[in-house]
């Protein structure tokens, strides 16, 4: 049994109290397949139009440059790319690849496209040509990541492209199947002189019809997109709806049809809503203490891992949120991730163990250190006041301030914090999930920390092709920054989204992508 202090217990209930009137109920969420299935219409239909409530609105349409959640959602039904997401997660699928061949142990890639592929504004024939230049543009602009080390692309023929690397490239298919990669149509960038802010250059299976920052985008069914008797939707809406409250009574309202993330404390106003259906699957959206290690008590990976066992994951569940997540013991790649690191390094809170490692340094009686914490995100703040408060008992005395989001992310970005409660979405390749933050070069390791032998495990975990042994080595990379705790990982939450009984075939996804929308239909 977990013993707390009644100063924890207390700052659990004012916690909970603060969020809702008289406090947030933690319902069950029960989704019954079965059942809806059972009540499944016998035909699909085609036509009418769905609407999405988003959280926020994206910055730019141009995909590759869409490094925000918010831009990469609008952006990922306009275009298409190489491979696509399985709705089987992690696994992938080709999309306007016809067939694919990895030679030289992984330093060529020969790609072959579907032949009846066409951009949606142009309509002209998706080529090689227009690939090669889709991935020298991701390289001009610097957010190709996998494409790093490509040595040369030759176009073998209309629909055939060669890509060559220095180096074994094995993340390289799942990379291509991010929206990121979309494959753009060079004609309508050029007559766009390279702005693709507000423009549609993609073969997806919606084109662009308006789009109204901050109120709505609009997208219309392309007639001549490649996979027959898709989309079946006419036309889809997203609705950027910052305040959580106000989601989730659009839906039970029936103004929406699809809230992508329902808020956990709002869970109860609408789970018996006999219209509404609750679905929810584990996420990739994982959130952590993050730690500069580069100067003062910090730099001390033993004061690190002091911190790391002073405080109990299962505890900042519940209070930030409301047990809506999973507790992260040891990696941070999800349960049913190929490359999961099934061990339990930090179970409970341990502090007689925090002592100790303490004891090792010259903070064993403790220090002051400052929190910062983005104001719009509430679980997050939450969770930075709940580790502040189990970190009194070691004498380290942490100030939370809540800073203005784009004050916040800037001092990230230059290491001007000593500690912080934020999240990053991984996908499904681990190197997407490790390399750009732990790697002592990776573009974002705001941590400044560096581990020459977590740098060695990373380059070989992108050289390695046999899925079983990178799977060892990102278990070892894991272990390792779980050990030395640059950053505390704390848990992956939920993707819990909710949607009116007549839409089927959406896809609630871990990644919460709705790339779905192709396949998704109402029986209206």
């Amino acid at each position: 049994m977990k013993h707390h202090s009644p100063l924890l217990l207390l700052m659990f209930a004012l916690l909970l109290s603060a969020c809702g009137d008289g406090g947030v109920e933690h319902v069950e969420i029960e989704f019954d397949d079965t059942q809806r299935e059972a009540q499944r219409p016998a035909d699909p239909q085609t036509g009418g139009e769905l609407t999405i409530a988003i959280q926020a609105d994206g910055s730019t349409l141009d995909p590759h440059q869409a490094q925000d959640a918010g831009s990469r959602r609008l952006t990922e039904n306009m275009y298409s790319t190489l491979m696509r997401l399985s709705r089987e997660y992690p696994e992938i699928e080709p999309d306007l690849l016809a067939e694919y061949e990895q030679l030289d142990d992984g330093r060529r890639y020969r790609f072959r496209l579907r032949e009846d592929a066409y951009f949606g504004v142009s309509g002209r024939n998706v080529t090689a040509e227009d690939v090669a230049y889709s991935l020298q543009r991701l390289i001009d602009l610097e957010t190709g990541t996998a494409l790093v080390g490509l040595a040369s692309m030759d176009v073998v023929d209309t629909y055939t492209l060669e890509v060559h690397f220095e180096e074994p490239n094995a993340a390289l298919l799942n990379y291509l199947a991010l929206p990121t990669y979309a494959i753009v149509d060079r004609e309508v960038v050029e007559a766009n002189d390279g702005d693709l802010s507000r423009a549609d250059a993609g073969s997806g299976p919606f084109r662009l019809v308006e789009w109204r920052r901050d109120d709505r985008l609009v997208l219309e069914a392309d007639p001549n997109y490649y996979v027959d008797g898709l989309p079946r939707l006419a036309r889809v809406v997203y609705r950027p709806i910052p305040e959580e409250p106000s989601r989730v009574i659009a839906l039970a309202n029936r103004e929406v049809d699809v809230v992508l993330d329902v808020p956990t404390q709002q869970l109860a106003r609408i789970i018996d809503e006999a219209h509404v259906v609750i679905e929810s699957t584990p996420g990739t959206f994982w959130e952590y203490v993050g730690i500069n290690t580069e100067r003062g008590p910090l730099a001390s990976a033993h004061v690190r891992q002091a911190i790391a066992h002073a405080i109990d994951r299962d505890a900042i569940n519940r209070a930030a949120r409301f047990g809506y997540a999973t507790p992260l013991t040891a990696g941070h790649l999800p349960p049913d991730h190929w490359a999961y690191l099934d061990e339990v390094m930090y179970e409970q809170a341990d502090l007689e163990k925090a002592r100790a490692l303490l004891s090792e340094t010259d903070y064993a009686d403790g220090f002051d250190v400052e929190m910062i914490v983005n104001t719009e995100n509430q679980s997050q703040l939450r969770a930075a006041e709940v580790v502040a408060n189990m970190l009194r008992p070691l004498n380290i005395n942490v100030t939370v301030r809540s800073i203005e989001r784009a004050t916040f992310f800037s001092r990230l970005g230059d290491g001007d914090f000593e500690m912080t409660v934020v999240g990053w979405v991984g996908l499904f390749d681990p190197d997407e999930w490790t390399y750009p933050i732990f790697h002592s070069d990776g573009q974002y390791n705001q941590q400044g920390y560096t581990n020459g032998t977590l740098d060695d495990l990373l380059e070989r975990g992108r050289r390695t092709i046999d899925r079983d042994e990178r799977a060892s080595i990102y278990r070892d990379v894991q272990r390792l920054i779980a050990s030395e705790s640059p950053v505390l990982f704390l848990y992956l939450n939920d993707q819990i989204t909710g949607y009116l009984s007549d839409v089927w075939d959406f896809d609630v996804h871990p990644t919460a992508t709705t790339i779905s929308l192709r396949e998704t239909w109402l029986d209206r």
